[in-house]
């Protein structure tokens, strides 16, 4: 999936949050949230600043610090996502009104081979790509896709909005305090959304895109 090349710049928010820059401050602020959204929405504070140079308080205070002490905005990060529901959510409704335009007999065939086709297209290294992201971006590595994994993992690359959304249900697992395991509930004392449970069925990633567990705190 290609990269998407821009995200929602609220004009409103931006001048209130801004009030305290200066026009230099402002220049490195912005520059730092296109920074930022380009390179998958964290980035190492050396890396920054060797960009817009040295970071003033007043732009430190609007970034957060994730688990591998890279830099990240949370708003930026909840507009990428947004955004990214939308554009996927217009494409398969233009896939959705392509589809009825043909005959049913026609659908179904072509349904049928696109399944066959798929399946034959769940190749070592579309495995390998999951795994590569996985271990670049999470805490806990995975170091053998086998067995029922291996299953459950084939499965889920069948499944269009987790292949699509692969890096957005990372990020979001990233800043939520329950996924990461900062913060426990009833019954899930010990939980974290490790790789064996975000694969095992077509409902958990789900809930992750639809924000089930956002923080739910005002930032």
């Amino acid at each position: 999936m290609a990269k998407d090349p821009a995200f929602l710049f609220y004009t409103s928010d931006f001048l209130t949050g801004t009030t305290f820059m200066d026009n230099e401050e402002v220049g490195k602020y912005i520059r730092t949230l296109c920074l930022l959204h380009q390179h998958g929405g964290h980035l190492p504070k050396k890396m920054i600043e060797k960009v817009v140079g040295v970071l003033p308080a007043v732009i430190l205070e609007k970034l957060q610090v994730d688990k591998k002490g890279n830099l990240f905005n949370q708003r930026l990060i909840e507009e990428t996502i947004k955004r990214n529901s939308f554009c996927e959510s217009r494409r398969s409704n233009i896939q959705h009104r392509y589809k009825k335009s043909t005959s049913v007999k026609h659908m179904n065939i072509h349904m049928e081979n696109e399944d066959e086709d798929e399946d034959d297209n769940i190749k070592n290294k579309d495995i390998g790509v999951v795994l590569e992201t996985w271990n670049n971006r999470m805490p806990w590595k995975v170091k053998k896709i086998t067995g029922l994994r291996l299953v459950h993992l084939k499965t889920r690359l069948l499944e269009k909005e987790f292949k699509d959304n692969f890096n957005t249900i990372l990020t979001k697992i990233l800043v939520s305090d329950f996924l990461m395991g900062k913060r426990t509930s009833k019954g899930h004392t010990n939980f974290k959304a490790d790789f064996d449970w975000l694969i095992k069925n077509d409902t958990n990633y789900i809930k992750i895109i639809e924000g089930k567990y956002d923080n739910r705190e005002p930032i």
